[in-house]
């Protein structure tokens, strides 16, 4: 439950002493950790169906928030709180931001650290040099984690495609939502 992960993050951060915990443990998760959905990325075309993944099928990895994509003269992933404590807020932006991107540098190989624009949606803490040694380019005190990348990154591609393990996958991720809904998988 939610109230079991709150407790769980706030012991965390109370026995680390570390309140920056969360890009620490968010830019640690593999991408076997987010199960079918992991495997359907990684065995993706490019970034565009990656996001399109994400946006699809978060819901089975979790219910606290989720990023919508943006498209203007960038490319924003903008996050959209579902469920949230304040004494959890930060440490939850700071893993769902490193995740993220973790996420998309282990699909394309590339270091985007220095590439993306981060706001992040609370005050500059005591240990904003931490936020700014993860991304260079980042703001505090926005109103959403917004997350700024270049709009050419949506073609890029993935380093291993694989449109049969991508088709399995992605059948395995809407066998997972038809039973989170309680629907027939037929």
């Amino acid at each position: 439950s939610f109230e079991q992960v709150r407790r769980l993050i706030v012991r965390a951060l109370e026995l680390s002493q570390c309140p920056w915990l969360g890009l620490i443990v968010g830019g640690s998760t593999q991408l076997s950790a987010h199960g079918a959905l992991g495997y359907a990325g990684m065995a993706s075309h490019n970034v565009a169906q990656v996001l399109m993944l994400m946006q699809r099928f978060t819901a089975l990895r979790q219910k606290l928030a989720f990023f919508e994509v943006e498209r203007g003269e960038g490319l924003a992933l903008v996050l959209r709180e579902e469920l949230m404590a304040p004494e959890v807020h930060e440490y939850m932006m700071g893993y769902f931001a490193t995740a993220l991107l973790h996420l998309l540098e282990t699909i394309t190989g590339q270091d985007l650290r220095t590439r993306v624009k981060i706001r992040w949606p609370f005050a500059k803490p005591p240990w904003g040099q931490e936020y700014q040694a993860f991304s260079p380019q980042c703001e505090f005190g926005a109103p959403q984690l917004r997350i700024e990348l270049p709009l050419d990154f949506l073609g890029c591609p993935s380093l291993a495609p694989d449109p049969e393990a991508y088709r399995l996958a992605l059948r395995d991720c809407e066998h997972q939502l038809v039973q989170q809904h309680g629907g027939n998988v037929t």
